[in-house]
Parts: C-alpha cells; structure tokens; sequence
C-alpha cells in the first residue's frame, strides 16, 4: 500500500532533523533547511515540525501533479511550414543549388550512386517530395535518377 504525502514527509522531515543533528551541519530540501539545533526553516522563516510536514507533503504533491501533468501528451499538432504541396519555390536557395550539383552528377544516367552527407539528406528529401529527384531500384543496389521535371528544370 502506498504511504501518503503526509507519511512520506513525516519521514524526510525526521531523517532529515536526524542527518542534521548527527553530522553538525545544515540539510536543505526543497526549500526547507534543518540546523542541528532542532529547527526547521522554510525560506528565511522558522516553522515547528507539524508546519514542516505539513508544508512539505503539499510540495511533494505539487510535485507530483506537475510531473503528470508533464507526462500527458500535447493535442497540438505539429504545423507544417509549407502550405500545400511542395514546389519548386518553396525551396530554399541551398537547396535548388544542390538540386544542380547533383544533376551535373548524374546527368542522363540511370541508377547513379551518389554519396549523400548528413548535411545534404533533407535537400535530398525536400528534392524527392517535389518530384525532381527518384529513387531507383536494382537487385544490387539503390540509385538516383533525375526524373522528367528535373530534366526539363536542369535544361532551362
């Protein structure tokens, strides 16, 4: 059976007073301070025991809703930048100009392997989306192939 707040912090607060006491010096938590003389400051100000328990197990449960409050997954979804489908403008410039680069690559050719940095994977993608780039399939490998609309924006 799960103790309550209440319990748990009896508890803390009593170990807490016991550490203090047994090693001579301060122990803080959560805003409370426990001297070894016996008394329990919360902040600047002196409480009794009861006070401190009773302070400390409605941080606990304050604590305690705040981290299932965190744990609940957000209802907003996550807008796209683009609105509608993506074009050749919708672009950025970096990613026209690798658009380029890749098609002096592979010019007319099928099934051409490029080796793609992690810095260039989006502007593949992002070129794949818009319908400029394909992927080709062979029994031995994955390709690139510049698809019909490529070639006619590579052209111009």
């Amino acid at each position: 059976m799960p103790r309550t707040y209440t319990e748990q912090a009896l508890h803390i607060v009593d170990s807490l007073r016991k550490i203090a006491k047994r090693d001579h010096t301060v122990c803080r938590s959560r805003g409370f301070s426990f001297h070894e003389n016996g008394h329990i400051y919360l902040d600047e100000d002196r409480i009794g025991h009861a006070a401190a328990v009773q302070s400390l197990a409605a941080v606990m449960e304050k604590e305690e809703l705040a981290i299932e409050e965190a744990k609940k997954p957000t209802t907003t979804a996550k807008k796209s930048k683009t609105k509608g489908p993506m074009t050749w403008d919708s672009l950025n410039e970096n990613t026209k100009a690798y658009f380029f680069q890749l098609a002096a690559i592979i010019g007319d050719d099928v099934d051409v392997i490029v080796k793609i940095g992690l810095k260039n994977a989006p502007r593949l993608s992002n070129l794949k989306r818009v319908g400029l780039i394909a992927k080709t399939k062979n029994s031995y490998h994955q390709g690139l192939e510049i698809t019909e609309a490529g070639r006619v924006l590579r052209d111009a």
